[in-house]
């Protein structure tokens, strides 16, 4: 497995999620321009892109926001999304990021759970799909 980090959205980055959101969830705006200023991490299982997610600085100090994680179908249940997320967020904590949030799909909430992420707010809608917003406090490093 291997983990490519970039600040542009790679096209590995962009099949999956068109893949995923679109394609197989029926999400019709799943690109923004957040995706210009977001990193994008894209994990390769034995060469071919598995999964992907994106982070980006938040409007509050050392407030960081993880999202568009997803895990091509044939490779799910395999921890995958985990890794993803505890990746993410190892390289957010190395950009600084003191909390991390996000809006998990509301029948993914126990991945996030298992990562550290708690529920932090009332289940909302995004394209007609109920979503969770989750957050994460990292301890400080001491750096």
């Amino acid at each position: 497995m291997e983990f490519v980090v970039s600040d542009v959205l790679s096209a590995d980055a962009r099949a999956i999620r068109e893949e995923v959101f679109m394609r197989e969830q029926g999400y019709v705006d799943e690109f923004d321009a957040i995706d210009a200023r977001a990193f994008h991490l894209v994990l390769y299982v034995d060469g071919a892109a598995a999964g992907c997610g994106r982070f980006f600085a938040g409007d509050a100090p050392g407030e960081w926001i993880l999202g568009r994680v997803a895990v091509r179908a044939p490779l799910r249940r395999r921890g995958l999304a985990g890794r993803i997320v505890r990746e993410a967020v190892a390289r957010m904590k190395e950009l600084g990021a003191a909390s991390v949030r996000l809006g998990a799909q509301q029948y993914a909430t126990g991945l996030y759970e298992k990562c550290g992420f708690v529920p932090c707010g009332p289940v909302y809608l995004d394209e007609g799909n109920p979503h969770v917003p989750m957050c994460l406090r990292l301890p400080h490093s001491g750096k």
